[in-house]
């Protein structure tokens, strides 16, 4: 049985299989407790789930955890954990193989280890840790908000065409879910939505979550949505002409996500960031040039 089992785990420790594990995608994980009942114990360990949970969201977002960083603490760890009946000491070692793990219970001291100790924090827990349930919930939390997002931007857009204060709603809808960036890359930024879904969740990560250009280039360019066209029209105030008001102006800008997440041409999300201000009129986001809900087409050749 021993020999099994070593041949199963390749030979490797338990904590360093646990942190091999968790370095890989969740899906992966998933598909990896299928094979056999030892990578099933393997990969429903509880710490595999801590660490896929700590890489995806905060700790503040769990339903029963408390997270306390030493650095900004008032209070020494010995008196943090007094308050609670079970705490769970991280280590700040940056060793990724068997950083240490202090468990109190009742004042006893118990030895044990902890792979990928990276985690400078303090988590007390007032009940039993199961990270797995609790990656499950959040995740199902997280797919109800996304959910609400593309089912409000399907209710308001109109021939793949959005005016600009229905996509400012969107975006604090969006704001109001509490998603995060894998959370906005694994739900908003996928080829079966539409090129709208997918602007909302970049121009989101670029703006809010501070998401690099690389990265971002990196995600369209692996979902296969970079070259995606998104079409930008903006109606603003005609000027004066000898005493006369010219007729109002038209503008276009048509750019590829990629372009976007580039950031070569800021102008495109400023002017939907500002919206109908000033001596802007309308202002109008379409999937493409002929994507039109509003405007007429005889309108086109004022561009």
């Amino acid at each position: 049985m021993e020999v099994s089992e070593n041949i199963h785990s390749f030979g490797l420790p338990d904590d360093i299989t646990q942190y091999i594990i968790a370095s890989l995608p969740v899906w992966d994980v998933c598909s990896l407790a299928s094979c056999s009942r030892h990578w099933r114990s393997a990969c429903s360990s509880n710490i595999v789930w801590f660490i896929l949970y700590k890489k995806r969201w905060s700790l503040g977002k769990s339903s029963y955890a408390r997270v306390i960083d030493p650095l900004h603490s008032n209070h020494d760890d010995q008196s943090s954990a007094s308050n609670f009946p079970f705490a769970v000491k991280l280590s700040r070692s940056h060793l990724w193989g068997g950083a240490a793990l202090e468990r109190r219970w009742d004042g006893r001291m118990r030895n044990s280890t902890l792979i990928g100790g990276t985690f400078s924090q303090f988590v007390c827990f007032r009940t039993f840790m199961d990270w797995r349930s609790e990656y499950i919930c959040l995740h199902k939390r997280m797919l109800i908000g996304a959910t609400s997002v593309i089912d409000f931007i399907k209710g308001r857009a109109c021939h793949d065409s959005m005016e600009v204060a229905d996509y400012q709603k969107a975006m604090n809808l969006l704001s109001s879910t509490g998603l995060e960036l894998q959370d906005v890359v694994t739900f908003l930024l996928l080829p079966k939505l539409s090129v709208l879904v997918n602007l909302l969740g970049l121009h989101y990560c670029l703006l809010h979550l501070k998401m690099k250009g690389n990265d971002a280039r990196e995600v369209l360019s692996m979902n296969k949505i970079g070259e995606r066209q998104v079409c930008l029209r903006w109606w603003s105030l005609g000027g004066w002409t000898n005493g006369f008001r010219r007729h109002d102006e038209m503008h276009m800008q048509i750019a590829s996500l990629l372009t976007l997440a580039e950031l070569e041409a800021p102008s495109f999300l400023e002017v939907i960031d500002r919206g109908t201000r000033h001596e802007v009129l309308r202002v109008q986001i379409s999937a493409d040039f002929e994507s039109s809900a509003w405007v007429a087409r005889s309108m086109h050749s004022q561009r």
